[in-house]
């Protein structure tokens, strides 16, 4: 996997999506075998491995009584970012998004808006 790019893990139930997830976010110890996210080993430092990366899982939700602003604010500071960070990256990211119109929207308004999608 490069910088920048987006996966998914799919297979069938028990292959073991799961667990690789669960020891590359240091929740569970691998019993063998090595992981490392861009060169950083995440047992030796897991928190300098978890500020490099950003996993969805399926059943991830948004908070609907939040603005589209205050969300984003809000996931960046859950990944670990100052305030002041959080709301420099939030303005990159409503700008990159074209969302600059829509910070002020409840995400509620907005998931009914695309029929769910957000």
């Amino acid at each position: 996997m490069q910088t920048g790019e987006v996966i998914a893990i799919l297979g069938p139930n028990g292959a073991g999506k799961t667990t690789f997830l669960r020891q590359l976010t240091t929740e569970l110890m691998p019993t063998s075998g090595k992981i490392e996210v861009f060169g950083v080993d995440v047992v030796a430092e897991p928190q300098k491995a978890k500020l490099l990366m950003g996993i969805t899982p399926q059943e991830s939700g948004f908070f609907e009584t939040l603005t589209v602003k205050q969300h984003l604010e809000l996931f960046g500071k859950l990944k670990g970012l100052k305030t002041d960070e959080s709301r420099a990256q939030t303005a990159e990211l409503l700008t990159a998004l074209d969302l600059e119109n829509d910070v002020r929207k409840l995400v509620a308004s907005c998931q009914e808006d695309n029929e769910g999608e957000f």
